[in-house]
C-alpha cells in the first residue's frame, strides 16, 4: 500500500512538472513578440554584444537572419494631426503600430527582415539582405519599400513621415553603425521637409564647414543698428542661399550657423538690457525656438524676423528719441529766448552736440531752421508785449533777447513784412 502511494506521488509530481513546463512554454510563447521587439530595438542601436549571440538565442526569440548583410531604414513620424487631433501617447503608439506592421509586411514579402519601434516618434526596419543579392539591386529594393511605405502611410492614414535609408553593411557588428548613419541622414529633414525620403549615400559628401566671417557679422550688426531692414533681409537671404542652396552643409553645421547669427543678435540686444524685453517679450529664448524648428527654412524665417523686428524697434526708438530731443531743444529755446547770448552754438553746447549736427537735426525733425524757430519765438513774444503801450521798442527788444531796437526792427520786418511800429498801429486800429 505504501509503495502504491509513493508511485502515485511520483506520477503526480511528474504530471505537475510537465504541466508547469507547458504553462511556462505558453507564457514564454506569449512573451516572444515582446522579447523579440526589445532585442531588435537594442540590436539596431548597436547595444547587443554580438559575441554572445547564438543561433539558439535567435531561435528562442523567433528571429532568423539569412545573411550577415544589413541595412537600416528609419521612419520618423513628422505630423499625424490629419490622422487624429488627439496627440496623446495612445495615438502615437497606434501610429507606430501601423507603420511597424506595414513595414514588416513589406519586408516579409521579400523575406528580408523585421521592424521595431524605437521611441515615441520613430520606427526602424532592419533589412537582412540575402547573400546572393546584388548591392545595387538591394538598394533599389530599399527605395521601393520606402516609397510604398510612404505612399500608404501618407495617403491612407493622413500622416506625414520622413524616411532615411542607410547603405548596405556587412556584419552584425556593423548594424549599430548603419543605424547611426541612418540617424544622421534623417537629420537632413531640416532641408528636405517633413515628407521626404533621404538616402545616406546622397548626403555623405556634405560640406563640413560654413562661412560666417567677422566682416559679414559686422555688416549685419551695422545694418541692424541703422534700422536698414531691407539690407538685413538681403544679407540673411544670401547667407542661407550660399549654405543651403548652392551647396549643402551638414545639419549640425546648419544649426551652428543659425546659433552664431543668434549670437550676433544678442550682441546688439545686450546693451539694451533690460529694455530688450520690450522688443521680443518676456522669456525670449531663441535657441529653444530654433531647436523646435523642423526645417532650415523655418530657422531662416525665425532669424530673419528677429533681426527685422529689432530693426523696427531701433528705428522707432531712434525716432522717439529724436522727437523727444527736438522737443527739449524747442523747450530750451522757449525758456531762454530772452537771453541775447542765445545762439546755435550755445544751444549745441548745452545739448553736447556740434552746431552743424544740431542745425541739420532740428531742420529734419521740425522742418524749420533753428535760427528761424528762435526768431519766431522772439517775434511772437514781442507781439504780445506790443499790446502794452507803455513799453518802448527798446524795452521790448531787450525783453525778447535783442540788444537794441534795431535788431528787433530788422528781424521783425524780415519775418512779418512790416516794422514793429506799423504792427502796433494795426493793433490800435483794431
Amino acid at each position: 500500500m505504501q509503495r502504491a502511494n509513493e508511485y502515485e506521488f511520483i506520477r503526480e509530481t511528474i504530471r505537475m512538472t510537465i504541466h508547469e513546463e507547458r504553462e511556462l512554454r505558453n507564457t514564454l510563447s506569449r512573451q516572444t513578440p515582446v522579447i523579440q521587439a526589445s532585442f531588435l530595438s537594442r540590436f539596431i542601436r548597436g547595444y547587443v554584444d554580438i559575441s554572445h549571440l547564438t543561433d539558439e538565442t535567435l531561435q528562442f526569440m523567433d528571429i532568423r537572419f539569412i545573411s550577415d548583410r544589413f541595412t537600416v531604414i528609419l521612419i520618423d513620424v513628422a505630423d499625424f494631426t490629419r490622422f487624429s487631433t488627439d496627440q496623446s501617447e495612445r495615438q502615437r503608439a497606434l501610429i507606430r503600430f501601423i507603420i511597424s506592421n506595414i513595414g514588416n509586411d513589406l519586408l516579409r514579402e521579400r523575406g528580408w527582415g523585421y521592424s521595431a519601434e524605437l521611441d515615441q516618434n520613430r520606427v526602424a526596419l532592419l533589412a537582412n539582405v540575402p547573400p546572393e543579392a546584388d548591392s545595387e539591386a538591394a538598394a533599389r529594393e530599399m527605395d521601393e519599400i520606402a516609397a510604398r511605405l510612404k505612399q500608404v502611410i501618407e495617403k491612407r492614414f493622413n500622416t506625414y513621415i520622413t524616411i532615411a535609408i542607410e547603405d548596405l553593411h556587412e556584419g552584425m557588428d556593423r548594424v549599430g553603425e548603419s543605424y547611426f548613419e541612418a540617424l544622421s541622414a534623417l537629420d537632413y529633414k531640416m532641408y528636405q521637409g517633413r515628407s521626404a525620403i533621404i538616402r545616406y549615400r546622397e548626403i555623405a559628401d556634405a560640406d563640413r564647414h560654413y562661412y560666417y566671417p567677422i566682416e559679414t557679422e559686422i555688416q549685419l550688426i551695422n545694418f541692424t543698428k541703422s534700422g536698414d531692414s531691407a539690407n538685413v533681409e538681403k544679407l540673411i537671404e544670401n547667407l542661407f542661399h550660399a549654405h543651403f542652396s548652392q551647396r549643402r552643409i551638414t545639419p549640425e553645421l546648419g544649426r551652428s550657423l543659425f546659433h552664431n547669427m543668434v549670437s550676433t543678435l544678442w550682441k546688439i540686444i545686450n546693451p539694451l538690457d533690460p529694455v530688450y524685453s520690450e522688443v521680443f517679450g518676456e522669456g525670449f529664448e531663441p535657441l529653444k525656438v530654433l531647436a523646435a524648428c523642423p526645417t532650415a527654412e523655418e530657422m531662416q524665417v525665425k532669424v530673419r524676423d528677429w533681426f527685422t523686428i529689432l530693426c523696427r524697434y531701433l528705428n522707432e526708438s531712434r525716432s522717439r528719441h529724436a522727437r523727444q530731443l527736438s522737443e527739449r531743444i524747442a523747450q530750451f529755446i522757449e525758456q531762454h529766448y530772452s537771453n541775447d547770448m542765445l545762439s546755435l552754438t550755445m544751444i549745441a553746447e548745452h545739448f553736447q552736440l556740434t552746431p552743424q549736427y544740431l542745425s541739420a537735426f532740428f531742420k529734419k525733425q521740425t522742418g524749420m531752421n533753428l535760427s528761424d524757430y528762435l526768431a519766431r519765438v522772439r517775434i511772437d513774444e514781442a507781439k504780445k508785449l506790443m499790446q502794452d503801450k507803455k513799453l518802448t521798442f527798446a524795452q521790448i527788444a531787450n525783453k525778447v533777447g535783442y540788444a537794441n531796437d534795431i535788431g528787433l526792427i530788422r528781424v521783425f520786418k524780415k519775418y512779418e513784412g512790416m516794422t514793429p511800429g506799423k504792427y502796433r498801429d494795426s493793433l490800435q486800429a483794431e
